[in-house]
């Protein structure tokens, strides 16, 4: 059974536009606008889990939320800049 990616919100508190909201679209390699203000990644959310964008597993799911900025792979801490790590998120079940 496919899977989506629903965002609960972000890791380190705080409310978003997009919380409780599933993943449509996201492209860490393109800036992107999160409640009118600029955000360095394209993520665009729906609350239809139809329109939801579906894996076919944890596996890709987990991939996908651990994609890295190829603009600027590295944090100013050294670490991986990537994007939607910056989410909490969880998988649920959807049909195909």
């Amino acid at each position: 059974m496919k899977t989506v990616m629903r965002m609960v919100g972000l890791v380190q508190g705080g409310s978003t536009p997009i919380d409780g909201m599933y993943l449509m679209e996201y492209d860490p390699g393109r800036d992107g606008t999160l409640g009118g203000q600029p955000i360095t990644a394209h993520i665009l959310c729906t609350q239809d889990k139809s329109k939801a964008m579906k894996f076919e597993s944890l596996v890709e799911l987990t991939e996908t939320w651990k994609m890295t900025d190829p603009r600027n792979p590295v944090r100013y801490d050294g670490r991986p800049n990537r994007p939607l790590t910056a989410f909490t998120i969880e998988s649920e079940a959807c049909e195909d």
